[in-house]
């Protein structure tokens, strides 16, 4: 009997632990939290080239120039600012040119075909959205005759935003 006491007392002890540790209290978790997290800065003006299609000389009598008249073919590229700007070319760069070629004279321009009246500039303001160019270039070689040969060139063009 006494061994029927023990082991009922032993059952029940282990069941009392085994339900104590299943009954234990729920920890409510703490409410979540928000961080907000600031950000700034500035977004500035900016000008893209695109659409670039190069030029194509023609031979006048000792020069070399790129505009429709002479059989030449202007260099175009679309420029888009972002808040308009100023677009300028400098003088052409030899690429490449036949040996003893220097040119006596050269010159760049500008013109946007939707204003006529930009033409012949060297700089010209442009507003924002994208605006077609045409760049043409002449070269002078003094009143000799060409040498001929391959003639390549770069004519920089610089777009300034506002």
């Amino acid at each position: 009997m006494i061994r029927r006491l023990v082991l009922t007392v032993g059952f029940a002890v282990a069941s009392t632990i085994a339900l104590t540790s299943e009954a234990q209290a729920q920890i409510t978790p703490a409410p979540d939290e928000t961080e907000l997290v600031p950000f700034n800065g500035a977004v500035g003006s900016v000008c893209t080239f695109s659409n670039t299609i190069p030029g194509a000389f023609a031979v006048f009598s000792t020069s070399l120039v790129s505009n429709a008249q002479a059989g030449g073919t202007p260099g175009r590229t679309t420029v888009n600012c972002s808040d308009g700007g100023q677009i300028t070319v400098a003088n052409p760069q030899p690429v490449n040119v036949p040996t003893g070629f220097v040119a006596s004279s050269s010159q760049s321009e500008i013109t946007d075909p939707n204003n006529p009246l930009s033409g012949g500039n060297t700089s010209i303001t442009v507003n924002s959205g994208a605006i077609p160019l045409e760049i043409n270039m002449n070269l002078d070689y003094g009143g000799a005759n060409l040498p001929s040969g391959v003639y390549e060139y770069n004519v920089p063009v610089t777009a300034s935003p506002n």
